[in-house]
């Protein structure tokens, strides 16, 4: 049984780089595609030992993988996904329970919750005034004035 050569070690270096980089930017499901590719450069490798040959093989997998099973993944990946609150109400109309002053943030209630609230434009808004999310600050959501 022979060693590694010096290529079979430089596939295998960029086989552990692409994971350790998918590991540690978790989600971005990129480098892990380039990982698969040298797998099969270093197969073929072993069946021709041409360098050109295998810088080729890396490219066109690394591609392939890439186009052809990162929406598949990323859909699989996000298909039990809850949007945010944020999410949900952003845009939504709601009246104002709690004014909203330079010192103070308002409140609104959305589904029975009370939620502190701050201006965009940092304008001072009195109860009732019918304000739209536009954004979150920390635990606030931010809100602008509704053309009533």
């Amino acid at each position: 049984m022979t060693g590694l050569d010096q290529m079979e070690i430089i596939w295998i270096v960029i086989m552990v780089i692409g994971v350790l980089v998918e590991v540690i930017v978790s989600g971005s499901l990129i480098s892990i595609w380039f990982s698969f590719g040298a797998l099969f450069a270093i197969v073929a490798h072993n069946i021709y030992a041409n360098t050109v040959l295998e810088i080729v093989v890396f490219l066109v997998v690394s591609l392939l993988m890439l186009l052809a099973f990162k929406p598949f993944v990323v859909r699989y990946l996000q298909k039990d996904s809850q949007p945010t609150n944020l999410d949900r109400y952003y845009g939504h109309p709601f009246r104002l329970q709690r004014a909203i002053t330079a010192e103070d943030p308002g409140e609104i209630i959305i589904e029975g919750v009370t939620w502190r609230v701050i201006s965009a434009d940092n304008t001072e808004c009195r109860i009732n005034t019918l304000v739209k999310i536009v954004g979150i600050d920390g635990n606030k959501y931010v809100v602008e004035k509704c053309e009533e």
